[in-house]
């Protein structure tokens, strides 16, 4: 069915909210009490391009699902998590031409045979992002946060695909969160991995 439009949208629920179609915000998203659950149909869409388009995010209240955002540029958060868990994903964008971005976590395995390059000793097996440029174009730096600690020499895997080979993109670990990326232009899977020079083993149990 149609979308249905929110200038301002108030969350105030601790139980939750689950969206039963599509959703469109074109002014303020408030997270005052409880998680926003999306799906790939029941979409929610953010069109105010402001950085602070979002708030009142945090551990217990954020979105459950992927979320699209129309993004100029400025540093964006968007305040996503999954099965209980918390895991913001940065992106501050440096160039922007109309970009329109979607992004979801998944508290779960990337998968059990994934390959990465020599530029990724190891990867947590945890969790991972996926995001999706749904039109337009950018150029910007990504940051990861999750509930566990991130080993200090922690950096960005990416790939197109899920299933792809990893590559690193760098990043600067302020534990639980891995920042600042090396820029990019595109998206895909992002996850936490470990440099060359960390051994194995590092990641197990997180």
């Amino acid at each position: 069915g149609a979308s249905i439009s929110f200038n301002n949208l108030i969350l105030n629920n601790a139980r939750g909210v689950s969206l039963d179609g599509a959703a469109i915000v074109s002014g303020i998203l408030d997270f005052t009490s409880g998680i926003l659950t999306t799906t790939p149909t029941n979409l929610l869409s953010i069109t105010n391009t402001s950085t602070a388009a979002i708030t009142g995010a945090s551990s217990s209240n954020y979105i459950d699902g992927p979320l699209e955002w129309s993004l100029t540029t400025g540093n964006y958060t968007f305040p996503i998590g999954n099965g209980g868990v918390y895991y913001p994903f940065g992106l501050n964008v440096s160039a922007a031409a109309a970009p329109v971005i979607k992004v979801q976590a998944i508290n779960g395995d990337i998968g059990a045979g994934i390959t990465f390059n020599s530029s990724i000793s190891q990867i947590s097996h945890t969790e991972y992002w996926k995001g999706d440029l749904v039109s337009g174009t950018f150029t910007g730096t990504v940051s990861l946060t999750r509930a566990a600690v991130v080993i200090t020499s922690g950096i960005i895997g990416q790939s197109a695909l899920q299933a792809g080979t990893y590559s690193s993109i760098g990043g600067a670990v302020a534990s639980p969160s891995i920042n600042t990326s090396n820029p990019i232009s595109s998206l895909g899977y992002f996850l936490m991995g470990g440099l060359p020079t960390n051994g194995f083993g590092l990641w197990f149990g997180y």
